[in-house]
């Protein structure tokens, strides 16, 4: 028993938009990868994947019988979940040691002690070098006073946290990740770099790693990510789709980084054709027209954006280091192209007025590809992150028991917009599913380049900006209650229900979303 761990990702399985992806979570393959390594056998539970229930989970871990067990969180939103798991596990005599890691409990880790009395300890920022010193402590029974990146309660019940633990300068010297998705799975998750070179003031990575800035952002070699691929076209040979998961796949403009890109196109061309490749990167680095060029020989199908506002007064407060100008620049290079992109957008934040609403509107008119619940979508503030900081004296913050973070109140504005997306997400979810499930299939049909799809998505993208402006208009300068939400919606789908119609008739019914 001494040799078995269990690591668990809990089931968060989120909104209609969220809840069809099943992606592998790569924190866990990572850490069973290097407990592996060491010889420990690991079981990996990915509830989310498999839409569990913690009374299941827990019946899972009674019957391996582990002596340590991982739970990797990454958002508190995962809070009610991990107490069930707690309660259906109870105390077993055999498991000496449960430890949390990830995103929330790294941020908030005294908040995680407090509030779930079952965890013995929290792994804070990188966690592959700190759990396998932290499983030998716990096998040999030995104080981990000296484990670095760990938290833990004294005999007083007060929380002792340890010094950090410089991050992995080398991010090739890690084993590969353990895979456990089955074959049906939509697409493969890699990681190519971690960190980010960006400092937006929202962001939880740059607080989770706790690096120096030599080390904010580090990429793998390309040798190193061809070696993964050629592993997992073996395992998932008829798997073509590949989303790396780092916020900043490019890592900086300079020499040194876009030889690098250069590199990887060049090997994944040569060895891996007909694959597609999806990335996230920073507004700032969609330039060079050779990278690009070079990345789509090699599958590029698809680039995600953050580009949040188009007021560039929000731009700032966010310390995006980025402007309007360069967020058009990037569109229009993607566009002239044909590299399809998709985009994070937050209309709702602590500084808006009606007049950056209308500039983000504009900017979105521009760029199409219009989303509608993003039109809604808001800035929420993550407890841990410069923006608490940077907020809490301009507004009074209020912390959402659902999700954990933090909401604002500034204006009636953000107020009413706020009852719409309510009402929306609520009373209306069925319509705001129905057009969410025909702007993807819009979306599928721009990917695989149907004629007239692009003049669909445009059509699609007016549409709902104007129908988030019909909402908008009853906003402004006023108290709006529920009834007169409810009304205006209902006048909205009546309105737009045979716009939505001809733009459905002009869809291919043999290309549908498949997430």
């Amino acid at each position: 028993m001494d040799k078995n761990i269990v690591l668990v990702g809990p089931n968060t399985l989120g909104s209609y938009r969220s809840a069809k992806i099943n992606d592998e979570n790569l924190a866990l393959s990572y850490l069973a990868a290097v407990l592996e390594k060491q010889g420990y056998q690991v079981e990996i539970i990915d509830a989310r994947m498999n839409d569990l229930l913690p009374e299941v989970v827990a019946e899972n871990i009674k019957k391996i019988k582990p002596f340590f067990l991982g739970i990797s969180v990454i958002s508190e939103e995962s809070s009610s979940w991990i107490k069930q798991l707690g309660e259906a596990l109870g105390s077993p005599n055999y498991l000496m040691h449960i430890c949390m890691g990830g995103y929330f409990p790294s941020l908030q880790p005294i908040a995680v002690l407090n509030n779930f009395l079952f965890v013995d300890s929290v792994a804070r920022g990188e966690g592959e070098v700190t759990i396998v010193e932290l499983v030998e402590k716990v096998k040999l029974k030995e104080s981990l006073v000296d484990v670095e990146n760990i938290v833990t309660r004294r005999s007083d019940g007060s929380v002792k946290i340890n010094s950090n633990r410089p991050v992995i300068s080398n991010l090739d010297t890690l084993p590969l990740p353990k895979r456990y998705s089955d074959q049906n799975n939509t697409e493969i998750v890699i990681e190519g770099s971690r960190g980010c070179f960006g400092g937006c003031s929202f962001c939880a990575v740059g607080p989770h790693f706790q690096a120096n800035k030599k080390l904010g952002w580090r990429g793998r070699s390309p040798e190193s990510i061809v070696s993964e691929i050629f592993q997992l076209r073996k395992i998932y040979p008829n798997n073509v789709k590949y989303r790396f998961i780092d916020p900043d796949f490019f890592g900086s403009s300079s020499k040194v980084h876009s030889e690098r890109i250069l590199k990887l196109s060049s090997l994944i061309t040569e060895e891996f054709p007909g694959i597609e490749l999806y990335i996230e990167a920073r507004v700032v680095d969609i330039k060079n027209r050779d990278i690009l060029e070079s990345l789509k020989l090699a599958g590029l199908k698809e680039v995600y954006l953050g580009i949040e506002s188009g007021s560039e007064k929000i731009l700032g407060n966010m310390k995006k280091y980025t402007s309007v100008a360069n967020i058009l620049s990037a569109t229009s290079l993607l566009e002239e192209m044909g590299i399809n992109y998709q985009y994070g957008y937050m209309m709702v934040t602590p500084w808006t007025d009606y007049e950056d609403i209308i500039s983000s509107l504009n900017l979105l008119r521009a760029i199409g590809r219009v989303q509608f619940d993003k039109l809604f979508n808001e800035l929420y503030v993550i407890p841990g992150t410069p923006l608490v900081k940077q907020i809490e004296k301009e507004c009074v913050l209020l912390k959402d028991d659902c999700t954990g973070y933090y909401f604002y109140e500034t204006n009636q504005l953000i107020k009413n917009i706020r009852n719409f997306s309510t009402a929306f997400e609520t009373k209306y979810r069925y319509f705001s599913e129905d057009i969410w499930i025909l702007y993807k299939d819009v979306q599928k049909h721009e990917q695989c380049h149907v004629k007239g799809a692009v003049d669909i998505q445009k059509k699609l993208s007016n549409m709902f900006i104007d129908m988030f402006q019909l909402c908008l208009d009853k906003c402004i300068d006023r108290i709006i209650y529920t009834e007169e939400v409810n009304d205006t919606i209902d006048s909205l789908i009546s309105k737009f229900s045979n716009n939505i119609k001809v733009i459905r008739s002009r869809l291919d019914p043999s290309i549908t979303f498949i997430n």
